[in-house]
C-alpha cells in the first residue's frame, strides 16, 4: 500500500506522531530498540540498522519523516494497515536500511 492509498483508507488523521526525532548525545538505546526513534546521527542509524524495524507509524510520521527520507534515495515506502486501521507498518524496511547506508556512509 502506498502513501496515497493510506491517506484515503486510514481512519485516524490526527496530528500525532509515534516516532521521536532524537538529538545527538541523548541516551535512547531502549527507544531505538523498540523502534520509536527516527535516526538523526550516524551512531543512531547504525543501531537502527542492526536492531530491526519501526513500531507502528501514524500518517504524520510517514508524510514528514519516512517518505521524504526514502524518496531522497530513490525508494518508495510500502505499508500495511493494522487491524484497527489507525496505524500502519513499514513493509520494506530493507529499503529503509539501504537508504540509511547511503545517507550515513557506513
Amino acid at each position: 500500500m502506498t502513501q496515497k492509498e493510506l491517506q484515503t483508507q486510514i481512519k485516524c488523521n490526527s496530528q500525532v506522531t509515534s516516532l521521536w526525532v532524537a538529538k545527538p548525545n541523548q541516551h535512547i538505546c531502549n527507544a531505538l530498540s523498540l523502534g520509536r526513534v527516527f535516526p538523526t546521527t550516524k551512531a543512531q542509524a547504525m543501531r537502527v540498522y542492526s536492531r530491526g524495524s519501526f513500531d507502528v507509524l501514524y500518517l504524520l510520521d510517514i508524510d514528514t519523516l519516512i517518505e521524504p527520507f526514502l524518496n531522497k534515495h530513490g525508494f518508495a515506502g510500502d505499508y500495511n494497515l493494522t487491524k484497527s486501521n489507525r496505524f500502519c507498518r513499514l513493509n520494506n524496511f530493507a529499503d529503509f536500511k539501504k537508504a540509511l547506508k547511503l545517507e550515513y556512509n557506513f
